[in-house]
């Protein structure tokens, strides 16, 4: 499954694109079911959606388009993960960044700016860069991960200029605190803020409120029936559980109902 700009490259501003095995999807209200326990829905943010994995992961993404540049750009959220590798993986005791692939401990953060470059965009980010036998995307005829990839940035030293592209204007930590005011998680806010200040952008804010909004309202649903089996044509009695998630205000709603079938 890809949720990604239009393939043909040309900036597109009415929406992502919804792929599942290559095919072009519409999402409709009820969702996709993926079998397994893999499902597909939309959620409350204009063009989000959330992904349920039959491991009980959910992900949630949350798109943001940048007029002035002309792109799009996404707040993903995972939750309930038991996943240990990876970007998101777990952080070994002892190291400052998860495992590599082979399981090997990056160590602990290293006293140079420079070494710290080095582990973090030479080792640690070459080690899990996409390739094209590894990556999931859907890719345009006649490109492929070297069309979006490069492999000098970030530079090192300022100033940090993509070619051919004009920087953008940063903002003052004032303007950035203020449109972030309402994103009230510690690490939300910290992200938001400086995502608006060196953008300049003010509607980064917007997508890490809904962000925030969604995983402040997450719920886990569980349904439990009274006799495994039953036999054929006899009643069973089933009792939904609905529990808050790990970051769920209180005010949402919990509880459980019984009914029978």
């Amino acid at each position: 499954m890809t949720y990604q700009p239009n393939l043909s490259g040309v900036p597109d501003p009415s929406g992502l694109q919804l792929r599942i095995d290559g095919s072009l999807t519409t999402l409709g209200a009820s969702g996709i079911d993926l079998g397994s326990g893999g499902r597909i829905t939309r959620t409350t943010a204009a063009g989000g959606i959330q992904i349920e994995f039959p491991n009980e992961t959910v992900l949630s993404v949350v798109p943001g388009w940048w007029p002035s540049e002309s792109k799009w750009y996404l707040n993903v959220d995972v939750l309930r993960t038991p996943s240990l590798e990876g970007l998101m993986g777990a952080t070994m005791r002892g190291s400052w960044l998860p495992a590599l692939p082979d399981g090997t401990s990056m160590g602990p953060k290293p006293a140079s700016l420079h070494q710290r470059y080095v582990d973090l965009y030479q080792k640690f980010g070459e080690a899990w860069r996409v390739s094209d036998k590894t990556s999931l995307f859907d890719y345009a005829p006649g490109t492929s991960t070297a069309t979006f990839t490069l492999k000098s940035w970030p530079m090192e030293t300022p100033p940090c200029v993509i070619p051919e592209t004009k920087p953008v204007e940063p903002t003052t930590l004032q303007v950035a605190e203020q449109a972030c005011l309402g994103v009230t998680d510690k690490n939300m806010h910290a992200d938001c803020v400086f995502d608006v200040r060196v953008t300049g952008n003010t509607r980064f804010a917007e997508t890490y409120l809904q962000s925030q909004r969604i995983k402040l309202g997450a719920t886990t649903t569980t349904v439990a029936d009274d006799e495994d089996p039953t036999q054929v044509g006899e009643t069973a009695a089933f009792t939904a559980i609905v529990t808050r998630g790990p970051f769920s205000g209180k005010g949402v709603p919990i509880g459980s109902v019984q009914f029978s079938v």
